[in-house]
């Protein structure tokens, strides 16, 4: 069961002392559970179609989020403005580790065919070699002109 969420009023309170430099109360509006489900979707939305997961994305949005609060990068506006900022923090925090993932991703497909197979004791091109010989010993071809 959610747990009950604060009253406005008491949002607007620790967000008055935040902005006087009280960061340590970040924390109590980052629990807000609207703003954790607001994360989760931004998370879910943007996630889709790669190899990462939601719940990864959600995580490091939380993290890079509560590392700008407590560092006082939001310094004026409203409890609208201070969720609509932590969205933003969110989504280029979801959008740098895609980034990340992007570049790693295709720095594994340039491996060298005399690197090992994780795991083994054969290197990719003798993997591949072995690949295509057994190719070719399923569909032999004719070296020579037979009966023809």
């Amino acid at each position: 069961m959610p747990s009950e969420e604060p009253p406005a009023p008491f949002l607007k309170k620790l967000l008055k002392r935040y902005l006087q430099g009280e960061t340590s109360v970040c924390e109590q509006l980052l629990g807000n559970l609207q703003h954790r489900q607001r994360v989760e979707r931004l998370a879910r939305r943007t996630i889709r179609g790669t190899f990462l997961s939601w719940e990864d994305a959600a995580q490091e949005a939380q993290l890079k989020v509560l590392q700008a609060a407590r560092s006082g990068k939001f310094r004026q506006g409203g409890i609208k403005e201070f969720y609509s900022w932590t969205a933003a923090v969110a989504y280029n925090a979801i959008v740098d580790l895609l980034r990340r993932e992007r570049r790693g991703r295709g720095l594994r497909i340039w491996q060298s065919l005399d690197q090992l197979i994780p795991g083994t004791d054969i290197s990719l091109w003798e993997a591949i070699a072995l690949l295509n010989l057994t190719k070719l010993a399923e569909f032999p071809i004719r070296l020579h002109g037979g009966d023809g």
